[in-house]
This record gives structure tokens, sequence and C-alpha cells, in this order.
């Protein structure tokens, strides 16, 4: 079973309440460095003794029906899993990276790897890792610029 009661319970109405007001804080044209400054908050409780697996199936369900952030999806789901799979002690990376095929814009991609694997949004064969976010550490590389409307 995963965690007690109490801490499920928390669990699911902190990411519902994240879920639903990330939108109107992570709202296109904000640089990366803000973006990255809401999945490092640590949320107020800490949820110890929930399994990964637990949590990516609930950041999922309650991602699937996005009404806004809709073209940014993977943003959402991997601001929420890196944050919530964080407060539970996992050790967790979030990945950017960039569509190659697409010449005209930008097309951002990102996904979480656990243990080195990847266990949430899976890149394409096209998408070029640009740069890993592993915690609250300041961003080592300032050239990367990128916008939170670049996510597709």
């Amino acid at each position: 079973m995963d965690g007690s009661l109490l801490t499920r319970v928390r669990f699911r109405i902190a990411l519902w309440c994240q879920a639903r007001s990330m939108p109107i804080r992570v709202t296109p044209g904000r640089p990366l460095a803000w973006v990255l400054s809401f999945a490092d908050r640590a949320p107020s409780a800490t949820y110890a003794g929930l399994s990964a697996e637990y949590i990516l199936k609930h950041v999922a369900r309650v991602t699937r029906r996005p009404y806004l952030m809709r073209e940014r999806r993977c943003l959402r789901q991997g601001l929420l899993a890196f944050r919530f799979m964080k407060a539970a002690g996992h050790d967790v990376a979030l990945h950017f990276g960039i569509d190659r095929t697409h010449r005209q814009d930008i097309r951002a991609h990102c996904w979480i790897v656990h243990n080195g694997r990847v266990v949430l949004n899976p890149p394409d064969a096209d998408t070029q890792p640009i740069f890993v976010h592993k915690g609250a550490a300041p961003l080592a590389n300032e050239a990367v610029n990128l916008k939170a409307s670049a996510f597709r």
C-alpha cells in the first residue's frame, strides 16, 4: 500500500489544487527559470511512502482533460510530477529538449526520468535534449532561454 490514508488524501487534494492553479501561474512567455521555480517550491507537506508509480498515475489522471495548457501538457505533467516526486523523496530529473524538425518555431518538450529511465512523456527520436533540472540549484546554463509558450 502507498503511504497512509491521510498521506494519500493530502497528496490528492494538493495535486488537484496545484493542477488547477498552474495555468494561472505558469503563463506563456514566462522564462524557464521562473517556470522551474514552481517545480522547486516544496509543497507544505511531504509525501514519504508514496511510490513513484502512484504519483505518476494520479498526475496523469488529474491532467487528462486539460482545459487550459492544452498545448503544453508535457510541461504541466512534468512540473507536477517533479514537484510531488521530490516531496515524496524520489530521485527524479526533469529533462527539456527541442524538436529538431521544426525550423520556423521552437517546439519544446519535457519529460521525467526516475532512476535512470523515462517514466513520463517520453521524447520523440527527433527531440534534442538541452537541459536537465534536478532541483533548486540555479540554472547552470544561462543560454537556456525557453519560454513557457514553446512547449507543445
